[in-house]
């Protein structure tokens, strides 16, 4: 491969250099003996327990290269505040080189692999954090970071601006290295960037800003980009081995300015610890800005959001991670055209959970293909979807997802389901079939009872579509016959199968009414949280209460809880005419006394924890829920009593 041995024979005679050890073979690496001489370091310490070197103070380069080539246990590498790198960076952190693959025998002996990819090297550290470092008298970063191959973070706040050699900089970082962020790198003065990316095979994404001004005409960027088989431009373009030196080296652009760099943004509603992996949903939230990290591998675990963060009317693709073509190789046609070769298509990032238990999510009318990706877990809390219309492949493609909760959902307005459990495994590409996703693991999805769909009225093609693990409340399981909307019911056993399983929010009240007989009464008809065992009832007092208030105790003993099935029950308050406008006030307790979470027919979470109606709300609604013209007709004169009794005994 073109001036590969002559780089490799450099860099060992670089090393012999800096260390003067003769190189000893383990394991078919080339390892530096440890010297036996104890040494005293000065601006470099080692936590034993934590494996991590921590550099301080005026860095001694010697010190950094002595300590890196005899430990084989580093794991991380950082720096206090205050700490200076030297103006000769070069060489700094690299990896110890060592053979080439053996890839046959010879008459003349073992025959070794002239693919750079198969060169290997030593080095244990897998993360690099030097944000705290100041790098403004550097001017040499040749092979700084060369052959850290296990690297999968290196953390930077660089000054470039003196710098004039980035050669080989990050050259064989080849296996974990996926994001490298230059944002603030200064090219001015750079005069050789030759090879600077090179063999980092696994590197999808290189961040910079408008600092980042290479110009191929005044600096060497001779094979900048060799091997770098998965990068991708901020815009889409791809890598190609025709476009390996700096003509791309910029940041993509449109069609006519294509670049492999993704230019670095500035973000407002979202917020990304690159350290723990927490991306932070806040304030009005921009969906574009939460779809840059969905598209760029930047390990995202988790997602949360603070209080107050409100989700976009369109949250359509959302937290859908991006899939992408895994490059093979590119070579000529025998028409002479080239092409590239993609072996499947896979999700970038890492599993990932999903709390959205503070998001307020009243405005949001479209969640197709919402979540899409290597998502373990997604808590929805109170999630308000009384206003969606789409929810379509809103699950498509989860497969590490094993349940949902969507107890909280409110469905009245869907019309589109197709697809929102699929899990596509293959698809035809030009003939060929392509792995997308791996088998599905959801075996429970969560309903309320007011899950009721028309299948007639949405569209629910697919709905199911291999869910093979999916197994209903009662024990109905997935049937390849019954991927559409038939099954999207709570499951009712053998007479009425269903692939959902009931779960009851809380105390929720269904509905009420008033009772006209031999005396008045207001009905709550409800539906009651699994652990309630008393109702503290209040209202006004009179002769069938006396008291104004009573406690139905023991509702455990007497609407015992069965797993799948809701506990519903109608609980009656007695009032007289006159006190049609006093309200009747309903508490839920589980055993130990503790209030437990209401709601109201609509749904909603009722924040004071307490259910309220009256006879007077009962007569001011019915005219605007009722068509019934013989019932606003009875509810008119029955307010026309109460008015009058209430005239009549109270003046």
């Amino acid at each position: 491969m073109k001036k590969f041995w002559k780089k490799a024979a450099a860099a060992v005679t670089a090393f012999a250099l800096l260390g003067g050890a003769l190189p000893v073979s383990f394991a078919g690496v080339q390892l530096l003996r440890p010297s036996l001489t104890a040494f005293a370091y000065q601006t470099v310490t080692y936590d034993a327990a934590n494996k991590v070197l921590t550099l301080h103070g005026n860095v001694d380069k010697q010190e950094v290269r002595d300590f890196l080539k005899t430990n084989r246990e580093l794991i991380t590498v950082n720096c206090e505040e205050g700490t200076v790198f030297p103006e000769d960076c070069s060489c700094m952190f690299m990896g110890l080189i060592g053979e080439p693959k053996i890839i046959g025998i010879s008459d003349g002996g073992a025959v070794y692999s002239d693919d750079p990819r198969d060169l290997d090297w030593f080095s244990f550290v897998r993360e690099f954090d030097l944000r705290n470092a100041d790098t403004s008298h550097v001017t040499n970063m040749e092979c700084m970071f060369r052959g850290n191959f296990c690297c999968d973070s290196i953390l930077m706040n660089f000054d470039t601006s003196h710098v004039e050699n980035m050669s080989r900089m990050f050259s064989y970082c080849r296996d974990n290295l996926t994001v490298l962020d230059l944002s603030g790198f200064d090219m001015s003065n750079v005069t050789d960037a030759s090879e600077m990316f090179y063999v980092c095979c696994n590197l999808i994404t290189i961040y910079a800003d408008s600092n980042w001004n290479v110009n191929p005409e005044t600096t060497d960027c001779t094979e900048m980009f060799s091997y770098c088989t998965k990068l991708t431009g901020g815009n889409g373009t791809r890598y190609s081995s025709h476009h390996t030196d700096g003509e791309y080296a910029r940041i993509d652009g449109v069609a006519d300015a294509p670049g492999y760099l993704t230019r670095k943004k500035t973000y407002n509603t979202v917020s990304f610890d690159e350290e723990t992996g927490v991306l932070t949903l806040h304030g009005l939230v921009d969906k574009e800005e939460v779809r840059d990290f969905m598209c760029n591998p930047c390990k995202v675990r988790s997602i949360v959001c603070e209080e107050g963060t409100v989700l976009p009317e369109d949250c359509s693709g959302l937290f859908a991670f991006e899939y992408r073509d895994n490059f093979i190789e590119e070579g000529p046609n025998d028409n002479g055209t080239w092409s590239t070769v993609y072996d499947y298509k896979y999700f970038d990032g890492e599993n990932c959970t999903i709390d959205l238990s503070n998001a307020d999510s009243s405005h949001v009318t479209n969640m197709s293909g919402m979540f899409q990706g290597n998502i373990t877990s997604v808590n929805f809390g109170d999630f308000d979807t009384s206003h969606v219309t789409d929810m379509s492949f809103m699950f498509h493609n989860c497969p590490q997802l094993e349940s949902l909760d969507l107890s909280s959902f409110d469905i009245s307005n869907v019309q589109n389901m197709n697809a929102m459990f699929q899990n596509e495994r293959y698809i035809d590409e030009q003939g060929y079939y392509v792995l997308l996703a791996m088998e599905s693991h959801l075996k429970t999805i969560y309903v309320n009872s007011n899950w009721d769909l028309n299948t007639e009225e949405v569209d629910c093609t697919n709905m199911f579509w291999d869910c093979e693990k999916l197994v209903g409340g009662k024990g109905t399981e997935y049937s390849s016959d019954h991927v559409n909307g038939e099954y999207a019911r709570i499951d009712g056993g053998m007479t009425t199968p269903g692939y959902l399983t009931y779960k009851s929010r809380g105390n929720q009240a269904r509905g009420a009414s008033v009772t006209l007989g031999g005396e008045i009464a207001v009905n709550f008809f409800l539906e009651l949280h699994p652990d309630t065992d008393r109702i503290r009832v209040t209202g006004p007092a009179n002769s069938a209460v006396p008291e104004g208030t009573f406690t139905f105790e023991n509702a455990l003993e007497y609407y015992p809880y069965t797993a799948g099935t809701p506990r519903e029950m109608t609980l009656s308050y007695p009032v007289n005419a006159t006190q049609a406008g006093n309200k009747i006030t309903l508490e839920f307790l589980d055993k130990d006394g503790n209030p437990l979470p209401v709601y109201n027919a609509a749904g909603k979470r009722v924040e004071s924890g307490l259910l309220t109606y009256s006879v007077q709300q009962y007569i001011d609604d019915t005219p605007l829920y009722s068509d019934n013209a013989k019932l606003k007709a009875l509810v008119e004169a029955l307010d026309n009593y109460c008015k009058a009794a209430h005239n009549h005994f109270l003046g």
